[in-house]
């Protein structure tokens, strides 16, 4: 037996808050915060290649719209909507064989180099920024162990709040 709807909505309720519990982690978690930091710090870039990655796929999709919907295969590129879903596939590398017209064997040409920019000079920032972003997460961590090594200043693991001195124990009295 399956159980009824009202388990099955309070089995799906557990999950999510599990899941909520795996997405908190990412204070705690060294390599969640190295991508986070990333992320933050080439948002800019994200969103730029991003709009471009879109309007490349707009436009070479309306042109293969165009020159490919009287050819072989008219079916495939019929609409615009049809022609986005090739122009992606052409755009991730994918290039399945089609007898294009001569037209659309210029547009698809253009379209691989464009998709090779389009995809190629974020990876490379994004690998800078995240090798940035390990080092400071590194120099970071230097940090606070320098902090910790000073008996004065002792600082929460999780938070890296200086803690009071109310608050610190000495383990040697323990």
């Amino acid at each position: 037996m399956l159980g009824n709807d009202s388990s099955v909505r309070f089995s799906g309720a557990l999950r999510a808050l599990r899941l909520a519990r795996v997405l908190k982690m990412d204070t705690h978690n060294k390599a969640v915060k190295t991508v986070m930091l990333m992320l933050r710090a080439n948002l800019a870039v994200l969103i730029t290649a991003s709009t471009h990655a879109l309007i490349a796929l707009l436009v070479f999709a309306t042109l293969l719209y165009f020159t490919e919907q009287h050819g072989i295969y008219a079916n495939e590129f019929n609409s615009i909507p049809k022609s986005i879903y090739f122009t992606l596939i052409f755009m991730t590398g994918e290039m399945p064989l089609y007898d294009f017209t001569t037209p659309g064997k210029i547009i698809v040409c253009f379209l691989a180099i464009i998709a090779v920019s389009v995809f190629a000079v974020p990876t490379a920032i994004l690998g800078a920024g995240f090798a940035k972003s390990v080092e400071l997460v590194a120099s970071e961590e230097d940090e606070a162990d320098a902090d910790n090594a000073d008996p004065h200043h002792v600082r929460c693991p999780n938070c890296r709040t200086i803690l009071p001195s109310s608050l610190r124990v000495d383990l040697d009295d323990v």
